[in-house]
């Protein structure tokens, strides 16, 4: 039996275990997530906190959660059966989860699920979520905004990339610069068409002063995008060819016989007006 100096220590560590229940208890009530306790077996709650009722639409005065099954709040049963459980029981879990309100409707939930002991090392599970939803959509459109910019200033690149630049009337000049790609080259022909057709087009120069290498592949896109000038019922001259160039098309036995081909752009630009009845002399 007991002493009675055994007895005054018992009851100033429980009292002690209380307070601090007590203000745990207190913490956990004033906090901005939601918060609940069940059994390992999540049968039954042991304990959910305002902020939790309020979240999933129940009434905290009657508590309409008492007797019922955190399994309310799953909108996705077979997602905690097959992946939250099983981690929980081996340390814990973190992530997302769909959780369900009390008339149907459904919400993104950021949730920390653990295992914990009472006093007498029965263990139950505590889980902390919180709504994400509006966090969610301002990500989506964060990503959207982004996606947009980053789509605009594709566009910038390839405007700037492949420019149409009128001379003046049925006159256009697409200079090209740089490495030419199988995307580039079909941005160069919608553009180049685009042009003709704002521009009411009969003459288009394209300058390759600026591309530094022709392979097989950058011969055939511009013979291409010539064939589809044509069509659009407008002339091409290339201008620009350096010797390197020349060379090259030569060995690539490619036939440029049919295409006015001059080496720079102002001789390119005399021959465009002459074409046209304006006659112009090189100083």
């Amino acid at each position: 039996m007991a002493t009675k100096k055994e007895l005054e220590s018992r009851i100033v560590e429980l009292e002690a275990e209380l307070d601090h229940i007590s203000i745990f208890k207190t913490m956990v009530d004033n906090s901005l997530d939601a918060v609940f306790a069940s059994d390992p077996e999540g049968t039954r709650f042991i304990y959910v906190n305002r902020v939790c009722y309020e979240l999933h639409g129940y009434d905290y005065d009657k508590q309409e959660l008492s007797g019922q099954s955190p399994q309310v709040f799953l909108a996705d049963k077979e997602q905690f059966v097959e992946t939250v459980i099983p981690q929980v029981m081996t340390g814990g879990w973190k992530g997302e989860v769909r959780h369900k309100r009390k008339d149907g409707s459904t919400f993104d939930a950021s949730a920390v699920v653990f295992l914990l002991q009472d006093t007498k090392g029965r263990p139950f599970v505590v889980t902390n979520a919180r709504d994400i939803t509006t966090q969610k959509q301002t990500e989506d459109e964060r990503e959207r905004l982004q996606q947009e910019i980053i789509e605009a200033q594709q566009r910038a690149i390839a405007e700037l990339s492949t420019p149409v630049i009128p001379i003046m009337d049925r006159i256009i000049v697409m200079p090209l610069i740089g490495s030419i790609d199988s995307l580039r080259a079909r941005d160069i022909t919608r553009n180049l068409l685009a042009g003709i057709s704002q521009h009411r087009a009969k003459i288009v120069i394209l300058d390759v002063t600026g591309v530094g290498l022709m392979d097989t592949g950058i011969v055939n896109h511009l013979n291409k995008t010539i064939q589809a000038a044509r069509l659009k019922g407008a002339q091409t001259i290339v201008t620009g060819v350096s010797d390197a160039v020349a060379e090259a098309i030569v060995d690539l036995g490619i036939d440029w016989s049919a295409i006015t081909t001059l080496s720079d752009l102002q001789t390119g630009l005399i021959v465009a007006l002459d074409s046209l009845g304006v006659k112009l002399n090189r100083s």
